[in-house]
C-alpha cells in the first residue's frame, strides 16, 4: 500500500479530485460539509454510495442537504446525529474493482478544510483488502448502518437551526498582541504621510494572522504582491464580466489557479456569491466597471456601488468592499470578518451597512496621510496608491474557523 502525507490545500484538493475521477464508487464520512468547498464540484453525484455527513453545531451548509434531496441521493447519503459526544470523522474512499484510494485526516469537506486552514491528511492507495483501507470501509459501513434519512422536513428545520446558531467565539490574540493597540488607535492614525509610511515599513510587517507572520512587502504571500496582481487586472481596463474566471476569483479574494493569498480579506465564503462572480458576473461587473480607476471618488461613489451591489444575490459587506477597495485602494478599505472587530473597537461603531461604511471613511479621509500628495520615490508612490486599503494590515486578525 502506498501512502502520501498531504500538508497543504493544493495537495489535498489534487488528491481528492484524482480520487473522484478514478473511482467507480465513492464513500465518505464527514463531520461537516459545505458547497463552497473547492472539491465540491469534483464530487460526482452518480458515484456516491452509502455515505454520511454530520450536523453537529449546525455547521454543515444547509445547501448540502438540499442538494442531496434535489438530486435524490438520500438513499445513498445519510445524516448522523450524535446524542453523546461529537460526530467528527473526515474520510473519503474511492473504490475501483479490487483497488481503493482514501484521503483521511483533519480536513472537513469545507472551504476552510480544503483551503485556508492548517490541516494534515494522508492519501492511501492499495488493495481494498489492505488492513488500513479495509478498516476505513468497515468504519463507514458502521456509520452508514446507524445513519438517519435526510427528509425535506428535517432539512427545513435544520436550515432554521443553522441560520440561528450561536456566533463563533473569537480567537484569542497572539501572545503579546493584546498590548499592541498603540499602533492601531485613532491617535496613531492622525499622522503625516511620511510617518504613516514608516509605520507600514517598520511595524505592520509582522501583522498577526492566526499567530503567523504576514509580510507586507516583497515576500511570497505578502500584501504587496496581492496588490500588484489586482493592479495588473484593473489597469488592463477589461470589463469585469469578460475577465477570465481566475482573475475574478482573485479580485474578490477567492483562491483559484491565480490564487489570492488572503491579504485584504475576501468575499468567497458564500457559494451563492461565487456563483454570481463566476457564472452571472454581468450585473456586479457593471457596478464595479462604473467606479473610476483614477481621479476623484468619494462617498457618493461608494454609496451607489454598495447599495446596488447589496441588492444582488449574496453580495455582502466582505465581497463588495473587497472589490471596491481593490479597484480604488487609495480611497477604500475592505471590511471583513477578520478586521471588523478591531475596526469597531478603534472607531467606536460596527460596520454593518452602507451608512456605517461611509461614516468610517469620513473619519479615514480626515487623516493627513490619507489626503497627502503623491510622493516622488517610486516604491513609496506604489504604497501611497494603496494607502487606505493597507489599513487592513493594522486591523486584520484571523478569526479562526470551526471547519
Amino acid at each position: 500500500m502506498k501512502t502520501q502525507v498531504l500538508t497543504d490545500a493544493r495537495a489535498l484538493n489534487d488528491a481528492v479530485a484524482a480520487l473522484a475521477e478514478w473511482a467507480e464508487t465513492i464513500r465518505f464520512a464527514y463531520a461537516w460539509m459545505d458547497t463552497a468547498c473547492p472539491a465540491w464540484s469534483q464530487l460526482p453525484d452518480e458515484k456516491i454510495t452509502e455515505s454520511v455527513v454530520g450536523a453537529h453545531f449546525a455547521q454543515t451548509d444547509p445547501a448540502v442537504f438540499d442538494h442531496f434531496l434535489a438530486e435524490e441521493l438520500t438513499e445513498n447519503v445519510g445524516v448522523i446525529i450524535e446524542k453523546a459526544g461529537t460526530f467528527h470523522p473526515k474520510v473519503i474512499v474511492g473504490i475501483k474493482g479490487s483497488q481503493a484510494r482514501a484521503v483521511v485526516g483533519s480536513s472537513n469537506f469545507t472551504r476552510g478544510g480544503f483551503g485556508a486552514n492548517t490541516e494534515l491528511n494522508v492519501l492511501l492507495q492499495g488493495k481494498l483488502t489492505d488492513d488500513a483501507l479495509a478498516a476505513l470501509t468497515h468504519f463507514i459501513d458502521e456509520l452508514w448502518n446507524r445513519s438517519d434519512w435526510i427528509t425535506p422536513a428535517w432539512a427545513a428545520r435544520y436550515r432554521e437551526l443553522h441560520e440561528n446558531r450561536p456566533p463563533k467565539p473569537p480567537s484569542p490574540p497572539r501572545p503579546g498582541l493584546e498590548s499592541s493597540g498603540d499602533y492601531v488607535g485613532l491617535e496613531s492614525l492622525r499622522v503625516t504621510w511620511p510617518e504613516w509610511f514608516e509605520m507600514l515599513r517598520n511595524r505592520f510587517d509582522s501583522t498577526a494572522r492566526g499567530g503567523l507572520r504576514v509580510p507586507l512587502f516583497h515576500e511570497e504571500g505578502s500584501y504587496l504582491l496581492e496588490a500588484r496582481a489586482c493592479d495588473r487586472i484593473f489597469d488592463a481596463r477589461t470589463p469585469f464580466a469578460t475577465l477570465d474566471r481566475d482573475s475574478r476569483r482573485l479580485l474578490v479574494g477567492r483562491k483559484g489557479v491565480r490564487a489570492s493569498n488572503g491579504s485584504f480579506g475576501g468575499g468567497g465564503a458564500s457559494g451563492i456569491f461565487m456563483h454570481t462572480v463566476l457564472e452571472e458576473p454581468e450585473a456586479l461587473g457593471a457596478l464595479i466597471d462604473a467606479v473610476p480607476r483614477t481621479g476623484e471618488v468619494g462617498a457618493a461613489t461608494a454609496e451607489t456601488f454598495l447599495t446596488q451591489a447589496f441588492a444582488l444575490p449574496s453580495v455582502g459587506m466582505a465581497g463588495a468592499t473587497r472589490l471596491l477597495a481593490m479597484k480604488r485602494p487609495d480611497r477604500f478599505l475592505p471590511v471583513n470578518g477578520g478586521n471588523r472587530d478591531r475596526i469597531q473597537a478603534v472607531f467606536g461603531f460596527g460596520i454593518t451597512n452602507v451608512e456605517h461604511y461611509l461614516k468610517l471613511h469620513e473619519i479615514i479621509w480626515s487623516f493627513p496621510w490619507a489626503t497627502a500628495p503623491e510622493p516622488e520615490d517610486p516604491f513609496e508612490r506604489e504604497i501611497w496608491r494603496w494607502r487606505v486599503a493597507l489599513l487592513d494590515t493594522a486591523y486584520y486578525v484571523h478569526a479562526g474557523s470551526w471547519d
